[in-house]
């Protein structure tokens, strides 16, 4: 996709827009997402966030709940409005949609450097930004300072770690859901960390497998990943005794015999090698 050609396509929607005319000069509009990224497939559609001061929000949510009534602009969830969101506007000529955020609610995420948030806004493509306020944003959520990062990798990596712990008993039990629940919350973390680790901010789950694996601990780690991926989604729990045992006389050594606590822990020895001192 042409970034150059959907940037005049975006551009020109909201510039001759009504709904637009009066908050033009103090709104940033910027693409997110694959798009923004260059990773975007068949299935991609193109994610653009428009940002307001807090103070032009709510004309402009009435403005386009109006417009979408009578049939003016079309929305892709109208439900929306029931909930006092601000609904996905699709972009003619384009596939795509646009949401209005305020700068104030995404300044306050980052100030709190909400992982997800600081992903999305990191390396977004800004198309019309006046006032350099969006220029700000971006700019504080490019990095974590070290005691928040320090602070994130030692809360993902307890996480990861009481996942496994708990998939125990389950994995005695043979119970499948149990072991299921517990082993993807670990493997969600793990994925986490393989981010965090390089000082990296985490994207939703939906990316978050895909993004690790561009990391260089996720990279490191990719078989194993694998290997655990294929394991969890087996429709048993095999039980399979290793020809030695890695701690032969601790007390859950009978674990060992479950090939996903054996993948886990060799995942951990490659995560605790990579652990900030």
């Amino acid at each position: 996709m042409k970034t150059n050609v959907r940037a005049n396509v975006i551009l020109q929607h909201f510039m001759s827009s009504e709904l637009w005319r009066a908050y033009w000069h103090r709104a940033a509009v910027v693409v997110t997402g694959s798009s923004a990224r260059g990773t975007g497939d068949e299935f991609s559609d193109t994610d653009i966030l428009a940002l307001v001061p807090s103070e032009s929000y709510k004309a402009l949510y009435d403005s386009h709940r109006h417009a979408a009534q009578c049939g003016l602009i079309a929305v892709m969830n109208p439900d929306a409005f029931q909930y006092r969101e601000f609904p996905l506007i699709l972009v003619p000529g384009l596939k795509g949609h646009y949401k209005v955020h305020t700068f104030d609610e995404v300044e306050c995420l980052i100030s709190r450097y909400e992982d997800v948030t600081m992903w999305i806004h990191r390396d977004s493509l800004i198309l019309h930004d006046p006032t350099g306020r969006y220029h700000e944003i971006q700019k504080s959520a490019s990095s974590y300072p070290d005691s928040v990062w320090r602070d994130r990798v030692r809360t993902h990596y307890l996480a990861a770690w009481m996942g496994a712990s708990a998939a125990g008993n389950p994995l005695r039990r043979r119970d499948r859901a149990a072991v299921v629940l517990t082993l993807a919350d670990c493997f969600t973390q793990v994925l986490r960390l393989c981010c965090l680790l390089e000082g990296l901010p985490f994207p939703y789950e939906k990316w978050l497998y895909r993004e690790a694996l561009r990391t260089n601990v996720g990279r490191a780690l990719e078989p194993l990943l694998r290997e655990f991926l294929e394991e969890l989604l087996r429709p048993e729990i095999r039980r399979i005794p290793p020809e030695s045992y890695e701690r032969p006389k601790h007390r859950n050594v009978d674990l060992e015999d479950y090939p996903l606590f054996r993948i886990w822990r060799r995942i951990k020895g490659v995560l605790d090698s990579r652990l900030p001192t």
